[in-house]
């Protein structure tokens, strides 16, 4: 029995090692993350929110030895943000039909502040603030668009939303 403890141990080991190796497909070197969580009460629409996210940002980037300073509403591999169901223009399967999405609201400069590679399309810049654009992995451009180029193709959360509130998106 102490035997195979000490080998199931050994064997445990091991593989914790060969999965620190592991390619993430993003960078944590030299990175410093902070919660930021903005009173309620005080900023209850997105417009006052977005403003302070974007003074923020102008302050940490204007910080000596600040490299690249981004927003993110849940960092990668920490689990949480939101799922919803997405929706592509002209399906009209009933919501609970829909396929289920994780989403999470980034600010221009994540992807190079922690080297994410895009695959397609481009990344979002500062002119980007404040519209409706969305960055989709790979898995959910084959779920919801199977078969098509994902480029510049439309989708809405869950219960369609007015015309004017679809987002569109880049790979």
């Amino acid at each position: 029995m102490s035997v195979t403890l000490v080998l199931m141990t050994g064997l445990l080991a091991t593989s914790l090692i060969k999965l620190m190796d592991v390619d993430r497909g993003f960078t944590t070197e030299r990175t410093i993350t902070a919660t930021v969580d903005l009173p309620s009460e005080s900023y209850r629409d997105y417009q006052a929110s977005r403003g302070v996210y974007r003074e923020v940002l102008e302050r940490m980037d204007r910080l000596p030895g600040v490299e690249h300073a981004a927003i993110t509403s849940v960092l990668p591999l920490t689990g949480g943000g939101w799922g919803d169901m997405a929706r592509i223009a002209g399906d009209n399967r009933p919501f609970t039909q829909l396929p289920m999405e994780s989403f999470r609201w980034v600010s221009p400069g994540i992807f190079s502040a922690i080297h994410l590679r895009l695959t397609r399309g481009k990344t979002f810049i500062q002119g980007d603030w404040g519209k409706n654009l969305a960055l989709v992995s790979e898995r959910t451009a084959k779920t919801l668009w199977p078969g098509k180029d994902p480029i510049g193709q439309q989708f809405s959360r869950g219960i369609p939303p007015p015309r004017s509130h679809l987002l569109s998106w880049a790979l």
